[in-house]
């Protein structure tokens, strides 16, 4: 998935990571929101909202991850 238009919201695949542990290989895929400087980081079943490489917030779906973010005012923060 390279760009999804989700409730209202774009978001586009910047970067994609593979993520080494012991004993297995995971990816990171690292989306844009909106083109702001909030971005949506998925990791296997795991959805962070990041800003300024902090994780603020985790959900279970990216559907939650957006209504969160349209909480916080988007980029407006």
């Amino acid at each position: 998935m390279k760009q999804l238009s989700v409730g209202g919201h774009v978001i586009r695949l910047k970067q994609c990571v593979d993520l080494h542990s012991w004993d297995d290989v995971h990816e990171l895929k690292i989306y844009e929101i909106d083109g702001s400087e909030y971005e949506l980081h998925l990791v296997d079943d795991h959805i962070m909202i990041v800003r300024d490489t902090k994780v603020l917030h985790g959900f279970k779906t990216i559907e939650e991850a957006l209504k969160w973010y349209d909480t916080i005012g988007g980029d407006n923060n």
